[in-house]
């Protein structure tokens, strides 16, 4: 916690949990942790990020993200998901003063129509109690499809403040890439009138790249997205090289803020090597104006002090 003039400097959280991890081989990394994300909640309380419930993703052994929230001083720290693969960058929606955050949902073992027993040679199943291991799903023992339960991507998820009522906050159906190219948001920002500005990564597991992306604008509900600037679906652009999957010839924007006049703040970037900078554009990405940028210095995430 800071004040505004840059005084009263004070840290709230603290890497001071006691566990007991003897039972694990030698080399784990779960003792380690971050809070991080932290947000302010209309009573007064601080909402965050970490991963200090000690767990890794399904997907690349990335630490296990979610929710908590505490006192403004930092006690009483309680967690409010249970992300089996991360909750980050909060955000309280100003029409409803529920939470909104992006959950990153992989999806690897999907409902069958087979109650079949099938061992895995290398230990535990293929399928088992109506479930099959994506990587052994076919078109006739998986629901609907081989994939059509498969996910692996961020989406924009709201729930209240004690962590119940999940559901999807906005996106639309699609059938191309399961739909995550249509529902993908990484953090963002709301609009007074309750739209919201999304980061778009055409990499949308935020694995293997991240950061050469665009902006979208949701709408709460079925409604799908409008783009607004930089790299905005993973398709319909050229890649910087064959073997770079995710990182496209265009430019790229990221981190919007909403202005009071409704023009959006962004950090904005020419190229791959992503020198970002920070810019003012309508609310429609158009009409960009350069604000703050120091060549080879990288200015992200700006927030409007108000």
């Amino acid at each position: 916690q800071i004040n505004v003039d840059g005084s009263g400097l004070r840290q709230l959280t603290f890497s001071d949990l006691q566990l007991d991890y003897s039972q694990f081989a030698q080399g784990h990394i779960l003792d380690r942790y971050d809070d991080f994300d932290p947000i302010w909640l209309p009573d007064g309380r601080i909402m965050f990020s970490s991963t200090r419930w000690p767990s890794y993703a399904m997907y690349s052994a990335a630490h296990t993200s979610n929710l908590y929230v505490m006192n403004a001083d930092g006690s009483a720290i309680r967690r409010v998901t249970a992300e089996r693969n991360a909750a980050e960058r909060p955000q309280v929606d100003p029409l409803t003063g529920r939470i909104v955050y992006s959950r990153w949902w992989r999806n690897f073992r999907l409902a069958t129509n087979s109650m079949e027993t099938v061992p895995d040679p290398l230990g535990g199943f293929q399928m088992k109690d109506g479930l099959v291991a994506a990587n052994y799903a076919k078109e006739n023992n998986s629901v609907g499809s081989q994939s059509n339960l498969r996910r692996n991507a961020w989406m924009l998820v709201t729930i209240n403040p004690d962590g119940t009522g999940l559901h999807q906050f906005a996106g639309g159906s699609g059938i191309f890439l399961l739909g995550e190219d249509g529902n993908h948001a990484y953090g963002g920002t709301f609009a007074p009138d309750g739209t919201f500005y999304a980061n778009f990564f055409p990499m949308k597991n935020m694995s293997e790249a991240a950061g050469v992306g665009g902006i979208r604008r949701y709408v709460r509900g079925a409604n799908g997205y409008t783009p607004i600037i930089g790299v905005t679906s993973e398709v319909g652009y050229q890649l910087v090289d064959p073997a770079a999957f995710g990182v496209n010839v265009h430019d790229y924007a990221a981190e919007p803020a909403v202005l009071p006049d409704g023009r959006l703040l962004v950090s904005w970037a020419s190229d791959s090597n992503q020198d970002y900078g920070l810019y003012v554009v309508n609310a429609d990405g158009s009409n960009r104006q350069l604000l703050y940028d120091v060549p080879g210095m990288t200015e992200l995430r700006a927030r409007v002090i108000a």
